[in-house]
């Protein structure tokens, strides 16, 4: 298990570390996004699963053994590339802006050198301000000339 911890004012006691598979870390993870998106529509069991896949990591951020905010990235090989996708960072309200979604960035930027990946992409929704500025002051750029995104929503 990786564990990366931060001395920054008031978060001393903030670990990262990978998702354990476990029914707790699920737990964790499904409330963070009962208090964020409301979005998660997976069982505790789902999630575990999904956490498995070898093409998925999830990296969860706890403070004083409490789940406070996690991150899952997908590993994507095509033969053109080999890429990181962030598919989503949340942190619960009472941790935001306080450099939680930061600290699981860099985590996954070392998960990214680790297997080797040629980049980091993410997909912010327009209204997600924070998550925009978030990614920008992390060195990342707004791409807004080489692609387009298409959705096909089968519902």
């Amino acid at each position: 298990m990786l564990t990366h911890s931060d001395g920054g004012k008031g978060m001393e006691n903030i670990v990262i570390q990978e998702f354990k598979g476990t029914k707790e870390d699920a737990l964790g993870i499904k409330k963070i996004d009962d208090l964020t998106f409301k979005e998660c529509r997976y069982t505790v069991e789902e999630i575990i699963k999904i956490g498995e896949d070898k093409n998925n990591k999830i990296f969860i951020a706890k403070k004083d053994k409490n789940s406070i905010g996690f991150m899952s990235v997908m590993a994507v090989n095509t033969l053109h590339y080999n890429g990181l996708w962030v598919d989503l960072i949340a942190v619960i309200p009472s941790y935001q802006n306080k450099k939680i979604g930061k600290k699981l960035l860099e985590r996954g930027k070392e998960y990214a050198n680790s297997i080797d990946a040629d980049f980091i992409s993410a997909l912010v929704r327009k209204n997600n301000t924070a998550s925009q500025e978030m990614f920008k002051k992390d060195e990342f750029k707004k791409d807004e000339n080489l692609f387009n995104l298409f959705f096909y929503d089968k519902k």
